[in-house]
Parts: C-alpha cells; structure tokens; sequence
C-alpha cells in the first residue's frame, strides 16, 4: 500500500512538471509572438512617416528634399542590415537576400556603419 502511494505520488508529481512545461512554454511562444508582432508595427509605422515626408516633398514640388530624405532612408536601412551581416553569421537570412537581390549581400558585408554620421534633409525652395 505505501509502495503504491508512493508510485502515484511519483506519477503525480512527473504529469505536473510536464503539464508546467507545457505550458510554460505555451506561453513564452504566445508572449514572443507578440512582441514580434509589435516590433514589426513599430518598424512599418516608422517606415510609413518616412513615405508620408517623402510624399508631402514630392507632392509640394520639394524633388530635392524628397531626394534627400529618400537617400537618407535608403542609407539608414543599409546600415542597419550590414550591422546585422558583419555582426550575425545568418545564412538563412542571406540566402534570402541573395534569391532577391544577388548583389546586395557583398555590398552588405563591406558596407561603412558610421551610427554617428548625420544627414542633413535639402529644404524645400
């Protein structure tokens, strides 16, 4: 009888370090997802800000500060893969750029990341 108590108590004890597990993990799984989730919208309402100055310059004649806030943007997304590529040995990422853009990934690995560097937008004459 103790030897079965025992056994059960054992059984018990295992099902509720799996069961924990389980849904520990669950939850960390749901958690990541939306904080991915928020990155990416915090990244597409930065990018949608940059189109909308890039589209009231255009749309007010400004073709040079549209330009210019294009390239600034152009460089900034440039930097920010290249930190990644020289940092990160990411071939799966890399085998993504290359099916889309071949030429990019060796313009990424010897491309100058200067963080301090600062653009300056043409104004609008």
């Amino acid at each position: 009888m103790q030897s079965m108590k025992i056994t059960f108590l054992i059984i018990f004890i295992v099902i509720s370090c799996a069961a924990s597990f389980w849904l520990g993990g669950k939850t960390a799984i749901n958690r990541v997802s939306k904080t991915i989730d928020g990155m990416q919208t915090q990244l597409a309402f930065g990018h949608k800000k940059t189109y909308d100055e890039i589209y009231a310059d255009l749309n007010n004649g400004c073709k040079k500060a549209a330009l210019s806030r294009l390239s600034f943007a152009m460089d900034e997304q440039m930097m920010l893969m290249a930190d990644y590529f020289q940092s990160n040995n990411d071939s799966r990422l890399e085998d993504y750029i290359k099916l889309r853009d071949p030429n990019l990934i060796n313009t990424l690995h010897s491309y100058k990341v200067d963080w301090k560097k600062t653009w300056k937008i043409s104004p609008c004459n």
